[in-house]
């Protein structure tokens, strides 16, 4: 389970994820593909963050051409294709309408450009705040009374997102572990 938050914000697209990995039956399992302890990868200008099983962010890991991606339109061929070669290979588990059993996922894709929703179904939609993952919707309970002014004003964007996180990890026994916060803008990546 996890929690993921993105925030576009002018010039800047940030993304925080707690780094605890689990599913339903194992909290802190250790997959096979864990790279590093963000829920998110770099692929050229985007970074994708997935939430759902640990094979979708390996898959994300693994696609080609993410780096040479320019749109998003890019970016969701790209992916559908890599999910749907393994739905391909995956039958019998792929039933529910291009939904596949051991890879339902929904996620974040930033860039520099903007932030966009994703799910199993490969819309993307644009927006300025979302959250991802089992402790979505009180992360972005958290992330909107900050946008509101409900939260001290001299809380900067990025302590807001800690802030998301670790209140989730808190009332989540499936979220936890460090917080990751980064941004991406024209100039790259920052790891915060």
């Amino acid at each position: 389970m996890t929690v993921i938050v993105g925030v576009r914000d002018i010039d800047r697209t940030w993304i925080a994820s707690d780094e605890r990995v689990s599913d339903d039956r194992n909290v802190n399992m250790t997959p096979f593909r864990m790279a590093s302890p963000e829920k998110w990868v770099v692929r050229g200008k985007w970074v994708i963050a997935l939430a759902g099983t640990c094979d979708s962010i390996h898959v994300a890991e693994q696609c080609p051409g993410l780096e040479t991606a320019e749109t998003i339109e890019d970016v969701r061929d790209l992916l559908r294709d890599a999910f749907l070669d393994l739905g391909e290979l995956a039958k019998p588990d792929v039933q529910k309408e291009g939904i596949f059993k051991n890879f339902e996922t929904s996620g974040l894709i930033a860039s520099a450009d903007g932030l966009w929703y994703a799910d199993s179904s490969f819309d993307m939609e644009p927006l300025s705040l979302w959250s991802v993952g089992s402790g979505a919707y009180l992360a972005l309970a958290v992330m909107r009374a900050w946008q509101k002014g409900y939260m001290d004003q001299g809380i900067d964007l990025e302590y807001a997102l800690r802030i998301a996180v670790e209140i989730t990890s808190e009332l989540y026994d499936t979220c936890g572990g460090r917080v990751s916060v980064c941004y991406i803008d024209r100039t790259g990546l920052h790891k915060t």
